[in-house]
């Protein structure tokens, strides 16, 4: 990671790649009802994926009874198998390839090669990756993490002179190399977008038009597809179609997509119908299953298969916008690759990559699909962890302060005193305090919020602080405090509440969330309280969502989870009709950072800045203001380099809205921000600072 993060070559092709794609998405979508879209793609794909082994059986019928041949690969070595019964079956020596991460999955090419075959790949991303001895780094863009003159480097080296880093030249040199072996190919294999049960058609969708060749020209094609591209007809498959080259490649539609019944056939000559004319003769269709049917059959993890391989995930994910693929990921990669990987190649190796996962969301908000990734990344790591025996000091956490409040609050007092006793920058005191080493996090307060508030019983707002709040800035808390006091509200701090639980869930740890879900609802319903108030997103949104989800079975528990997460809201939306913040003009000028969990996850993102225009601030828009900060909790400790450089990347971005005052809606977000900041002219505050300083004038 750390040699990702400092390869130059690196980081200069990713930041082109992620510009040119945020600028060519937002143009393709803009004439196109995405949210519709996306609804439409979901119900298509929920039904397929329900439906799948009666699909996939109507598309062997008919596929056969247009001509082609169907095999059905229960796992990599089967299909690997029949891929090379088919090479040999006609002789060919020499084979052509379209772009097909399924061939990838099952480690394809270096199997045929290793039988003596020539396997050339002639989508141009793959053919630089082939040259370079290397796998894809990216679904769709394989050759993403290449810039164009370690391209040129290649290319001279293949054509034994010096080619030039230029981008028109080299795609000519390729279409120029490529060409006679398109014509002396025995046999084309290609990948499949969709397969149409209704017609046994598979679909091709590509831009540059080797597709068509590799189709086209060899006397035998060969098709490999996994069984979740099944859809019953092409009426649903115009959906996918349609919003696939827009979250692709920012493109409005792809450039080919190729249809393909069987054999090229004719029945020109007294309507008798022939086989393989201008086109191949034998079609051979590889059905794979490696995984797909365990997933199905996992209510967990059933919807990674109404994945449509648009990667627009990854190109959203800023984790993957650092490091690229080769170290986010083993064949596929991201947060889709990590759920994949996890059925098709097993659970050992997908454990690490799933650590990567900010859980930020991003991906959800761009999936065509609204696959929840980041929910099954969380119950993936609960799968990992459940064959781990958990460190010393992550069990002594969780299992025995975080689960015990009482304890958490004492071992809180004795961290909060240590520094002063044995001094601020002595190691055991910054461990105890839980600083995890860092310089420049704050010292847990020395009076912690439940100590700062009497106990209002019957109150109608009952505040959950979360832990940041209570221990870190009990100051945050007192002016929610004073806001909803300011409309004639009555606020009580429930004393049993606790850690939400977001970091042993985050760390697979379920038995320790459930309990602190149950302790959490139990506190919150005391008094009976008309509403639920916090300023942390990440804990309104684990009451919202996963304390449910926790609980889900236990019909007591769960019917008072869903009770306490419908009375919960953020601070934002509480105010949203609040005459009390309404201060005028002449507040000076700031800058919004959006934290993830209330921007993706609560849909809230103009509010909080209407908010403080209400009160007098001139919003300063920074660059990327939605994107992660880079502290997403125990990700901040367990990948500093990795958190270090989102934060840089937002210290840029705020600095560059020339603003001397930046304002978050989330204390995580503040203390990672004022980590980043300490050593600039810049003050950042919670939102409800701001709020609650206009109020006091």
């Amino acid at each position: 990671m750390v040699a990702a993060l400092n390869n130059p070559n690196l980081q200069e092709a990713l930041e082109r790649a992620k510009r040119a794609y945020l600028g060519n998405r937002q143009q393709a979508f803009a004439d196109l009802d995405f949210p519709a879209l996306r609804r439409e793609i979901r119900g298509i794909k929920e039904r397929a994926i329900a439906d799948l082994p009666a699909l996939v059986e109507r598309f062997r019928e008919r596929a056969q009874a247009v001509g082609a041949t169907v095999h059905m690969a229960a796992d990599a070595a089967a299909a690997r198998e029949c891929a090379l019964g088919v090479a040999r079956g006609c002789g060919a020596s020499l084979i052509v390839k379209s772009k097909s991460m399924t061939a990838e999955e099952i480690g394809l090419n270096h199997y045929l090669e290793g039988q003596g075959l020539k396997l050339v790949e002639t989508d141009l991303g793959d053919r630089i990756i082939q040259l370079a001895g290397e796998r894809p780094s990216h679904i769709v863009l394989p050759a993403l993490h290449k810039s164009r003159e370690e391209i040129a480097q290649l290319f001279s080296r293949m054509v034994g002179r010096e080619v030039a880093p230029d981008i028109s030249d080299m795609v000519g040199l390729a279409r120029q190399e490529l060409r006679r072996s398109f014509v002396e190919a025995g046999m084309g294999i290609s990948g499949a977008n969709i397969a149409l049960a209704a017609t046994g058609t598979v679909g091709i969708v590509t831009n540059e038009g080797n597709g068509r060749l590799v189709t086209g020209l060899p006397p035998v094609h060969l098709a490999l597809l996994g069984m979740d591209k099944v859809l019953p007809s092409l009426r649903e498959a115009v959906p996918v179609l349609e919003v696939l080259a827009p979250s692709a490649t920012g493109q409005r539609f792809t450039s080919y997509v190729s249809l393909i019944t069987g054999p090229s056939r004719t029945a020109d000559i007294e309507s008798v119908l022939t086989l393989g004319v201008h086109g191949p003769g034998e079609v051979h269709i590889v059905l794979l299953d490696n995984g797909r049917t365990a997933m199905r059959d996992d209510p967990q993890f059933r919807e990674a298969l109404y994945c449509i391989r648009c990667a627009a995930c990854l190109n959203m994910c800023p984790v993957f916008q650092l490091l690229g693929g080769h170290t986010f990921g083993h064949v596929y990669v991201g947060g889709i690759g990590t759920i994949l990987t996890a059925f098709y190649h097993g659970l050992e190796e997908a454990g690490e990559i799933a650590e990567l996962c900010l859980l930020c969301g991003a991906c959800t908000e761009v999936c065509p699909s609204m696959i929840d990734l980041p929910g099954m990344i969380l119950t993936l790591r609960e799968r990992v962890a459940s064959g781990k025996k958990l460190p010393w000091l992550e069990g002594m956490v969780f299992r025995h302060l975080l689960a015990h409040p009482k304890r958490f609050q004492r071992a809180a007092a004795v961290a909060a005193h240590l520094p002063a006793a044995l001094g601020r920058d002595n190691p055991v005191a910054m461990g105890l305090a839980g600083l995890g080493g860092q310089r420049g996090l704050p010292p847990l307060s020395r009076h912690p919020l439940r100590q700062q508030l009497k106990p209002a019983p019957n109150a109608s707002v009952n505040l959950y602080a979360g832990c940041l709040i209570d221990y870190f800035y009990p100051e945050i808390g007192l002016d929610v405090v004073r806001l909803l006091e300011g409309q004639g509200l009555s606020v009580h701090f429930p004393a049993g509440q606790a850690c939400c639980g977001i970091p042993a869930l985050a760390s697979g740890q379920r038995n320790t969330a459930v309990e602190l879900a149950r302790l959490n609802i139990a506190a919150l319903e005391e008094g009976d309280p008309e509403h639920v108030v916090t300023a942390c997103p990440t804990c309104a949104q684990t009451i919202m969502q996963e304390f449910p989800r926790l609980v889900a079975g236990n019909g007591e528990w769960e019917r008072r989870a869903q009770a306490i997460a419908a009375k919960t809201r953020d601070i934002c939306q509480f105010l949203e009709g609040a005459d009390s913040v309404n201060a005028g003009e002449g507040a000076g000028a700031v800058t919004y950072h959006d934290p993830c969990h209330l921007n993706r996850y609560q849909g809230v993102k103009e509010l909080p800045r209407e908010l403080l225009g209400r009160v007098g601030y001139n919003i300063l828009e920074m660059a990327d203001a939605d994107a992660c900060c880079g502290f997403a909790g125990t990700f901040s400790l367990n990948f500093p380099e990795l958190s270090g450089a989102l934060l840089q990347r937002k210290v840029d971005s705020i600095k560059g809205s020339g603003a001397g005052l930046v304002a978050t809606g989330c204390p995580g977000c503040l203390m990672q921000l004022r980590r980043g900041l300490s050593s600039e002219s810049v003050e950042a505050v919670h939102t409800v600072q701001l709020l609650a300083r206009r109020l006091s004038n």
